[in-house]
């Protein structure tokens, strides 16, 4: 099966990370980085719900930056699932951390609750394939940061 999205995909990453690194807030574009990096695997090994609702606690701004970087790709980008909340935000107000809280719970319970098992795979791979490219994005774009992930900062 052709991957029709993967040029849109890449696309939207090199905007996520571009903006963060226009930040330049070079603690949170490193901590974007560091949990972007285990992403794949923590979803390869828990599942996607599992890791978004451990993003989801730990109520930091770059935990919470990468959930919101998910779901606005498969919500408004991919139309795979619908959230209202979601669908009124845009990339900037995610990565300047002024989403209410309100709108991240949402988001988490229709990833979490409200989809059928068909649906979840496909956005389980879709979401796989996002990471790949964002962690690609960030190795390239933050090189001059001198990124050390370390493997107990998470």
């Amino acid at each position: 099966m052709m991957d029709f999205y993967g040029e849109e995909r890449a696309k939207y990453a090199f905007e996520v990370v571009s903006n963060i690194k226009e930040s330049k807030d070079v603690n949170f574009a490193l901590e974007f980085a560091r949990v972007i990096s285990r992403m794949a695997s923590y979803i390869l090994t828990n599942g996607l719900n599992n890791t978004l609702v451990f993003l989801y606690s730990k109520k930091k701004h770059p935990h919470t930056t990468v959930l919101l970087t998910i779901a606005y790709w498969i919500v408004k980008e991919m139309n795979l699932l619908s959230n209202e909340k979601l669908e009124k935000l845009n990339l900037s107000s995610i990565l300047n951390g002024s989403v209410s809280p309100d709108v991240v719970i949402d988001v988490v319970k229709s990833f979490t609750t409200e989809i059928d098992v068909q649906t979840y795979m496909i956005v389980s791979e879709e979401v796989l394939k996002l990471v790949v490219w964002l962690k690609r994005l960030c190795d390239g774009i933050f090189e001059d940061y001198d990124l050390q992930v370390s493997n107990n900062s998470f």
